[in-house]
């Protein structure tokens, strides 16, 4: 049994097709997919041109593999309806599955690290996060490779979030940083993003989980 858990794809009304194709792929692959948040980016988009555009030929192949999408805060629940049965059986805020005799908490991850509207609440408007999802579009494009890196302190929050409120037999998956990352000492996994060439996400089979970090 292989789940695919994936996050932070971005995903607007401006098609691209090769990164519609590396989705096809590594969804097909899997036996089941979790959508960990941030799916599509309401802060450059609504939902309506989201669900009407060409990422919808995404949508046949999710429900497939009775896709599980969990809510990010680029894709808020409130600015969701009931269409996102289009592309999931299942949603919500969080989900668990078990492999192995190994438990998962799956999340988005914005529950864990501060989020930059939570954090400056005036700023939590769209106009302001639109422009800091250009910017931040702009940095990846020029400097993705940064990351790719392992350890990264920006990841950090994530052990002290396993430890506050997780059991010990439990493991957190989540996104939201954009670090790629596994680490099984302090009990998380970071999906990574996919996004300006760049493909990570995580998997769950019979190997225990890991990260895939490559390029399409």
């Amino acid at each position: 049994m292989k789940t695919v858990i994936f996050s932070d794809t971005h995903l607007s009304p401006k098609f691209c097709h090769k990164k519609f194709d590396y989705l096809k792929s590594v969804v097909d692959d899997a036996d089941k997919v979790v959508i960990a948040g941030d799916f599509w980016d309401g802060f450059v988009t609504s939902f309506d041109d989201f669900i009407s555009s060409k990422w919808q030929w995404l949508f046949p192949a999710l429900l497939e593999k009775e896709a599980v999408y969990l809510y990010g805060n680029h894709d808020r629940p409130e600015w969701c309806d009931e269409r996102v049965s289009l592309f999931s059986v299942e949603n919500g805020m969080d989900t668990a599955i078990k492999a192995n005799s190994q438990s998962y908490h799956i999340a988005h991850g914005h529950t864990v690290f501060t989020s930059f509207e939570d954090k400056y609440p005036i700023l939590n408007r769209k106009a302001p996060l639109r422009l800091g999802s250009k910017i931040d579009a702009a940095h990846k494009s020029l400097f993705g490779k940064r990351f790719l890196k392992e350890g990264s302190a920006i990841n950090q929050p994530m052990s002290s979030w396993v430890h506050k409120n997780l059991l010990e037999d439990q493991i957190l998956v989540a996104g939201h940083s954009h670090y790629p990352e596994v680490n099984l000492v302090n009990r998380f996994v970071n999906s990574g993003f996919i996004g300006f060439g760049f493909g990570n996400y995580a998997v769950i089979d019979g190997g225990g989980p890991r990260v895939v970090k490559e390029r399409y």
